[in-house]
């Protein structure tokens, strides 16, 4: 209904457990420095309706929004009148497609929403480029128990006509990748990856021998920002801009610091592997320092796993029930924290336990960390600017 707006975008397909969204930020930055026009799709949206569907690293304007949902909306009635109903993931997928091709954009940086070989965005049948970000397990009551089987499901995205990349991968993963690619396979090179230094605000790392500098401080960035990387020399981009795009791009809710006095950061980890290389990062960043956590959680993810990796790095805890069909009481979640932290706290209010947090970080000078879902990400910030003045 819509005239196949997927076959006429050079696109960037990407699928991983991990990453995703910071690897579409890093290339957009990268291509936009040198003077291609993105729209990067990514989900779910963390402040507002409209981050998903960015143009050239910004949520379009409602203008365009308007137009192009107008569209989407004459194809979902007809399909209505059909009894074929349209999910909203489908809709969303739909609308981020035609709108590339609505805004004449260069490049189409289209993230699976889950998985890939099932999921929407598998509908472009010859992107030019499908990376893989870090494997790991996830949603594994849908894409299956082992590593093997849910690297089969998100390769799925491969077609003949791809070139591919991948960030550094489990044997398992990488055993799947290599069957797929078929000698188009092209991988981050790990022992070329040198951490300088890491702060909250600031990751400086080496790869290759070259020096970059970001500010999507999380310790795991250094191998999205390798795969961008990879990825923008095979796009025959120059170094100098390689280098500038990597250091001024941004990623909402990425281990991002808010304020610096308390620093207030926040994480969208919310699976097991996310906070392990959270974990990493908190050791790195706060060597002695004392840190508080707000913590979120939904009740189909591993989380008592997640918490036993990480509660006991923190000072303080407060939990909270995320504003999500799927989010875990707090009360729930306060319970099995107990297991390994005796101070910690639930609260029924976002906004008490920022509060509440606030307060305490500007008393004893301790740091802040909220994270544990993407879905309260943008009610914390909100909380955030009310008392961070």
């Amino acid at each position: 209904l819509l005239e196949h707006p997927e076959d006429r975008v050079f696109t960037i397909h990407l699928a991983g457990t991990n990453g995703k969204g910071s690897l579409g930020a890093y290339l957009t930055s990268i291509l936009g420095k040198m003077g291609l026009s993105t729209y990067h799709f990514s989900s779910p949206a963390v402040f507002d309706p409209r981050d998903i569907f960015q143009y050239n690293g910004e949520p379009i304007l409602d203008e365009h929004y308007l137009e192009c949902a107008s569209n989407i909306f004459l194809a979902v009635s007809q399909l209505d009148q059909e009894n074929i109903h349209a999910t909203r993931f489908e809709v969303e997928t739909a609308l981020a497609i035609y709108g590339a091709t609505y805004l004449q954009s260069d490049v189409l940086i289209l993230e699976t929403g889950m998985g890939g070989a099932e999921d929407a965005t598998n509908v472009i049948k010859s992107p030019q480029i499908c990376a893989f970000t870090n494997i790991s397990y996830d949603h594994m009551q849908f894409l299956g128990e082992s590593l093997t089987e849910i690297a089969t499901v998100k390769t799925g995205i491969i077609k003949p006509s791809c070139t591919i990349f991948s960030a550094e991968q489990e044997a398992e993963v990488k055993s799947v990748l290599d069957e797929k690619a078929d000698g188009r396979g092209h991988y981050v090179d790990a022992k070329a990856l040198e951490l300088i230094s890491v702060k909250p605000g600031e990751l400086k790392f080496k790869y290759k021998g070259m020096d970059y500098e970001t500010s999507l401080a999380g310790l795991y960035q250094m191998k999205n920002a390798a795969l961008a990387i990879e990825i923008a020399h095979f796009m025959k981009c120059s170094q100098e801009k390689i280098e500038e795009g990597i250091k001024t791009a941004r990623w909402n809710g990425r281990f991002q610091v808010l304020s610096k006095e308390p620093y207030f950061i926040m994480d969208g980890a919310h699976n097991v592997d996310a906070i392990k290389q959270l974990a990493k990062t908190i050791k790195l960043s706060f060597t002695n320092k004392p840190i508080d956590f707000i913590i979120g959680v939904l009740k189909d993810k591993e989380y008592e796993e997640m918490m036993e990796i990480i509660t006991p790095l923190a000072s303080r805890i407060y939990t909270i029930t995320p504003p999500n069909a799927r989010g875990l009481d707090g009360k729930i979640l306060e319970k099995i924290i107990r297991k390994w932290h005796k101070d910690v706290t639930y609260f029924d209010s976002i906004d008490e336990a920022v509060k509440t947090a606030w307060i305490h970080g500007k008393e004893t000078g301790h740091s802040i960390l909220a994270f544990g879902s993407l879905s309260y990400l943008g009610e914390v910030r909100d909380c955030h600017n009310k008392y961070f003045k």
